[in-house]
């Protein structure tokens, strides 16, 4: 059993290691503080001799932490002793216009891992102490070039290219992919350190409503991030291009709130959640988050002085503040969901950054919301808004609510805005439609109670049958109501 853990973590839990001879390693070439360490349990299987270590053991590719020379950052080989962590640094040796790899100073190879391969194979001591006993075997993020193939450029930007291909899973089937490549270079260092920071993220997340992580490809100096390739791109430019209905745009709403969901419960913080950010699949109409990376995975982030955030989707306690929680994503969200229903239109659009900071505290100032959408997707976005992070909802409660909503107004079968087919030669005269059965109408939804109030209280049933004295979930809701539903019978009395 492989667990990854932090340094510190992997520290401490080795102080209690007593098993003589016990030596995992793996081979490196990046900072601690940029890379998760493995620590092996005593169930793991030793992989024996001859077996080949750059396809089976953990190769990572970027700077080691203390040692550099003249050719670049220098290699090294990372050993769990029995109580510690160790590096052994792997020398670079010129000798007759020749360049050899060295770690004791006499055994030399022509690479890296013939070295490695060797100390492993003849059981040469390192130096100072101990052998080479156990390689930390890759695991199944971390793929090998050949597993990639490049097929379209769909992009490329200041420190690499976005290409669309496929990550090959087995000797008959390949899968679609969205493929990062980036090289590691001095000027896009911290480029890199956060690139890995999202990889390592992405790769404990696995949800329908969440673009998946396949892994990465590093050797040399190239690094790769496969993603889950997403045929109908942003979600910002599809609704721009395309005339889509309130039922689908409810739906991008329930897909988002999921997603939302989902991360949360992981302690995901997204930060940066909005149109741009979400991708949509046209072929099954199902709405992703993606982009990590802003992300942390923790219960509140202190925003540093230098960083950049976008503004016009902040919840108001983030500007004054600079603290960021979950609650900040659910006010995100509310803006989020208006732009879906807003065409993705920007928020704020007539007021400059400058303005929104320092207006943002004003519980009336938010974009405005149209009379025209269902009164549930009106309360959503209203209550997701509230300057008080404590009166927002729940992800979970949103998408109830909006489940719910769906249930009664959006047809199972959804009409896809799809592209038409192009028509043949001599087409044939379409069937006559069946005749529509008579159905009786479905009951209507549970009504919203909306009180006359300077502050708005509405009252969203949030479970099929609350018990006994449980109470409903509250939105409080500033600024002008949605119009009240039409009267409805009088209810039965329940003995």
């Amino acid at each position: 059993m492989v667990a990854f853990l932090s340094d510190d973590e992997v520290v401490n839990k080795t102080k209690n290691v007593r098993r003589k001879g016990l030596q995992s390693f793996k081979l490196r070439r990046r900072s601690k503080l940029t890379d998760a360490v493995a620590t092996i349990t005593s169930d793991e299987i030793s992989l024996g001799a001859g077996v080949d270590l750059a396809q089976r053991s953990r190769v990572h590719v970027g700077e080691a932490q203390k040692h550099a020379t003249y050719f670049g950052p220098e290699p090294c080989l990372t050993v769990r002793l029995p109580t510690q962590l160790k590096d052994y640094p792997i020398h670079t040796v010129i000798k007759d216009d020749s360049r050899q790899f060295t770690i004791d100073g006499v055994n030399r190879a022509k690479s890296v891992m013939a070295i490695v391969q060797k100390h492993y194979e003849q059981k040469i001591p390192l130096p100072e102490e101990g052998k080479l006993v156990r390689p930390i075997p890759k695991q199944p993020w971390e793929l090998t070039k050949d597993k990639i193939t490049l097929q379209t450029k769909l992009g490329e930007g200041a420190f690499g290219e976005v290409w669309q291909g496929t990550l090959r899973q087995s000797a008959t089937q390949s899968i679609p992919a969205a493929i990062k490549v980036t090289k590691l270079k001095e000027d896009n260092k911290k480029y890199m350190q956060e690139l890995f920071k999202e990889a390592r993220l992405m790769r404990q997340y696995q949800h329908i409503n969440v673009v998946g992580f396949f892994g990465m490809v590093m050797e040399n100096d190239n690094v790769m991030i496969v993603m889950e390739m997403v045929n109908g791109g942003g979600l910002d430019h599809y609704l721009k291009k395309n005339n889509v209905g309130i039922p689908d745009k409810c739906s991008y709403a329930f897909d988002a709130a999921l997603g939302l969901y989902y991360l949360h419960s992981k302690r995901c913080m997204h930060r940066d959640l909005a149109c741009r950010n979400c991708l949509i699949d046209t072929q099954k109409n199902i709405v992703k988050i993606s982009d990590f990376g802003l992300s942390k995975q923790a219960d509140s982030y202190k925003i540093l002085p230098n960083e950049k955030i976008p503004t016009k989707w902040q919840a108001p306690e983030v500007v004054a503040t600079h603290i960021y929680t979950r609650e900040c994503d659910v006010y995100s969200y509310g803006i989020l969901v208006w732009e879906i229903f807003n065409d993705a239109k920007m928020p704020f659009e007539e007021y400059d950054n400058k303005t929104v900071r320092a207006r943002l505290s004003d519980p009336t100032f938010r974009p405005p919301i149209s009379e025209d959408l269902p009164d549930e997707i009106r309360v959503i976005i209203a209550a997701c808004w509230s300057a008080m992070p404590d009166r927002r909802p729940v992800m979970k409660d949103v998408a109830w609510i909006l489940k719910r909503f769906q249930k009664h107004n959006v047809p199972e079968q959804r009409i896809k805005q799809q592209t038409p087919p192009v028509p043949a030669a001599n087409p044939a005269p379409p069937p006559a439609p069946p005749p529509k059965a008579q159905t009786p109408p479905a009951a209507p939804p549970a009504p919203l109670v909306i009180a006359k109030a300077t502050k708005q209280v509405v009252n969203v049933p949030l479970r099929k049958a609350p018990s006994k004295g449980e109470a409903l979930s509250t939105f409080t809701i500033q600024g002008n109501p949605p119009p009240p539903p039409p009267p409805l019978p009088p209810k039965k009395k329940v003995s």
